[in-house]
C-alpha cells in the first residue's frame, strides 16, 4: 500500500530478516530502489532470488545491502592500506566482535529465534564475515569451531579463513555479560607495521609501524550509517563512486558464514567453490 501510495524513489528495509526477500522483491517490481539491512537474507538462495528481482527492476530501480564497516572510516582506512600496500601485505589479520544476547525485542525477541535471525553467526559476526570479503576476496575455504546454548542455539563462532598467504580470523559472540557492553576490535599485521582497532584502549585506531613512532591516523569523521546512505543516493543520481559494495559480494557473504556454520556443526573445514 505505501508504494502505490507514497510513490517512493527508494526505501530502507530495516525489517526482521524473514521479510528481506519479499519485500524487497515487492518494491524492485514497483521500480523502487532498496538500501536493505544486512544480513541480505537468511540463505544464499534466497539472495539469488532479491538478485534476479534486482536485475529485471523497471525504471533502473537498484538494491544495496547496508554492510556498514565497508563504509565506516576505521575500516576504509584499513581498506587503503591492505590495497596500496604500504605498510607490505598482511601477515595476520584478526576481527571480533563481541555481545549480549539482543534484548530490544523484548518479548517477540526473534533474534533467539536461529530459524529467523540466522544466530550470532548471521546477524553479528557477518560484519566481520564481509570484512574479509571485502579486504582479501572470497575465502578458499572456512574452518570453524563454535559454542551452542541449551537449546542448541549458535553463541559463539571463530573462523580460520583461507584467503592465501594471510593467517585470517574472526570471532563473534552473543554471550557476553549484559555489564559488558558491546565490543568490536581489529589487530592487522602487515610486513612493516601493525595496525589496532579497540574502542577500549586510551587510542582506538593506533598505526605502529616498524621504523618510526607510533600514530594516531586522521580520518574521516562521522559513521558509516551516514556515508553508506549518501553513497547509495549518489549511485541512483548516476554519480561517480568508488566501487565498495554491491549486491553480489553480499550474496557471497551470506554463502561464506553459510559454510562457517556447516564447518562449525560438522568439524570440518568446508570449501567455498567460485
Amino acid at each position: 500500500a505505501m508504494l502505490a501510495e507514497a510513490k517512493p524513489d527508494v526505501i530502507s528495509l530495516t525489517l526482521p530478516t524473514p521479510l528481506h526477500v519479499p519485500l524487497t522483491i515487492k518494491a524492485l517490481q514497483a521500480g523502487v530502489s532498496v538500501l536493505c539491512e544486512k544480513p541480505m537474507a537468511l540463505t544464499a538462495a534466497d539472495c539469488d532470488k532479491m538478485l534476479k528481482a534486482a536485475h529485471r527492476a523497471p525504471n533502473g530501480a537498484k538494491l544495496m545491502v547496508a554492510h556498514c564497516l565497508r563504509f565506516w572510516p576505521c575500516y576504509v582506512y584499513l581498506k587503503k592500506l591492505v590495497d596500496s600496500k604500504k605498510y607490505g601485505k598482511v601477515i595476520a589479520a584478526s576481527f571480533r566482535r563481541f555481545s549480549a544476547p539482543p534484548g530490544w525485542q523484548k518479548g517477540t525477541n526473534w533474534f533467539a529465534d536461529e530459524s529467523k535471525s540466522g544466530g550470532v553467526a548471521l546477524d553479528l559476526h557477518i560484519h566481520d564475515t564481509d570484512m574479509v570479503n571485502f579486504l582479501f576476496g572470497m575465502p578458499k575455504a572456512v574452518t570453524s569451531t563454535a559454542s551452542f546454548d541449551k537449546n542448541g542455539a549458535m553463541q559463539y563462532i571463530s573462523t580460520l579463513y583461507d584467503v592465501g598467504g594471510a593467517a585470517v580470523t574472526a570471532e563473534g559472540s552473543w554471550c557476553m555479560a549484559a555489564t559488558m557492553g558491546f565490543e568490536a576490535s581489529y589487530v592487522v599485521t602487515f610486513e612493516k607495521a601493525v595496525v589496532i582497532l579497540d574502542a577500549k584502549r586510551e587510542k582506538p585506531l593506533c598505526v605502529y609501524p616498524a621504523k618510526g613512532d607510533a600514530f594516531v591516523p586522521a580520518l574521516a569523521e562521522g559513521e558509516g550509517y551516514e556515508y553508506e546512505i549518501k553513497w547509495f543516493l549518489d549511485v541512483l543520481k548516476g554519480k561517480k563512486v568508488p566501487p565498495v559494495i554491491t549486491a553480489e559480494q553480499s550474496r557471497d557473504s551470506v554463502r561464506i558464514v553459510d559454510a562457517e556454520k556447516r564447518s562449525a556443526r560438522s568439524g570440518k573445514t568446508v570449501r567455498l567453490a567460485k
